[in-house]
């Protein structure tokens, strides 16, 4: 059986997958390389920091989980089948907008990133996206 650990990307991984050939454009011109165009390298850093988190013994607990077919994922894309694992998915996905490497970056890039949403504590049947 694979390794649990194997199937999460660190981020040379990570970096690595967004040179793929894809076409981004900035201002009419087409970037080669999004991990090292000026508009667009701190970002990609900081998100690849992101996918270190996931194997730092610091984090790892409270990111990560293993899911039923043994594979170990962040804690938000396991579906939780419990209260409790519904409040770790929470946790995990706050420890990770929380986390100093996401200082330099916009709100609103991070609620991109990890799917965070501000839901207002008043909130009944609606919720805001």
């Amino acid at each position: 059986m694979m390794s649990t650990e194997s199937l999460l990307l660190d981020s040379t991984q990570y970096l690595a997958s967004l040179r793929d050939g894809r076409e981004v454009y900035i201002y009419g011109e087409r970037v080669a390389d999004v991990t090292t165009h000026p508009s667009f390298r701190n970002s990609c850093r900081s998100i690849a920091r992101l996918y270190d988190a996931l194997h730092d013994p610091k984090y790892k607990d409270v990111l990560t989980t293993v899911d039923s077919l043994g594979h170990r994922t962040h804690k938000f894309f396991k579906p939780s089948t419990s209260a409790q694992e519904l409040f770790e998915a929470r946790e995990a996905l706050i420890t990770w907008a929380r986390l100093p490497i996401l200082s330099s970056m916009r709100l609103s890039t991070t609620v991109r990133v990890t799917g965070m949403r501000n839901i207002p504590r008043n909130a009944s049947s609606s919720i805001m996206c």
